[in-house]
């Protein structure tokens, strides 16, 4: 062989080992990017079990808030919204209760300026009264006149006698209306209490709810 030939051949096999050098360093980069690549597609396939375990757990996690919100809801609706709108309906019919009430004690009230009235009228009928019988205890007193037997009695005394009649059955209605005044006094003084003490159970019972409203809220 001639030294030209192997020195073209060694040339040639000297940037042979170049290139083979220059890919290997290539497969040497190749590799380890590959690697590397493996290792970020393994950590990714471990953490997708965890995704995997995290999402089930905020579907999980959602479903039982959507529970809680309706268990929430039902027990808003039954211990608040259901008591509260049954406490309105009876407010609202002991409301017109009340009303009702009121104008009765105003019914009472202008019964019992009419009592009052009648009152003083009987007081006066009772001075009247008082007045004519003592005037016909004087006629009767008075001696009697040799008269036969079958003369009428003095105008004056017959007169006296029909007023008392007539202010006695006077004396009757008034008591009557008195006895009236005394009862419609009674009746009247238990509707205030009773009208007294709803008004302050309602009160109470507003501020309660109010208080669950504003617990349940909170909670």
């Amino acid at each position: 062989m001639s030294w030209e030939m192997y020195s073209s051949n060694t040339t040639f096999q000297a940037a042979s080992c170049k290139t083979i050098i220059a890919n290997l360093r290539e497969l040497a980069s190749a590799e380890d990017k590959h690697a590397k690549t493996y290792q970020k597609i393994q950590e990714a396939l471990q953490a997708i079990s965890y995704m995997y375990n995290w999402h089930s757990a905020m579907l999980q996690n959602a479903s039982e808030t959507a529970a809680m919100k309706r268990r929430f809801a039902s027990s808003l609706v039954s211990n608040v919204v259901l008591p509260l709108q049954d406490h309105v309906h009876n407010y609202r019919n002991q409301t017109r209760q009340v009303f009702y009430e009121m104008r009765s004690s105003y019914e009472v009230l202008a019964t019992r300026e009419r009592y009052i009235k009648a009152c003083k009228a009987a007081e006066a009928a009772i001075r009247a009264r008082n007045t004519a019988m003592d005037k016909l205890n004087d006629l009767e007193l008075q001696p009697k006149k040799a008269t036969p037997s079958s003369q009428l009695p003095p105008l004056a005394l017959l007169e006296a006698k029909k007023n008392v009649q007539g202010l006695d059955g006077l004396n009757q209605r008034i008591k009557a209306t008195l006895d009236e005044s005394v009862a419609a006094k009674e009746v009247y003084i238990q509707s205030d209490m009773t009208c007294r003490s709803d008004r302050s159970r309602h009160q109470n019972l507003i501020a309660d709810m109010l208080l669950k409203v504003q617990k349940a809220l909170i909670f």
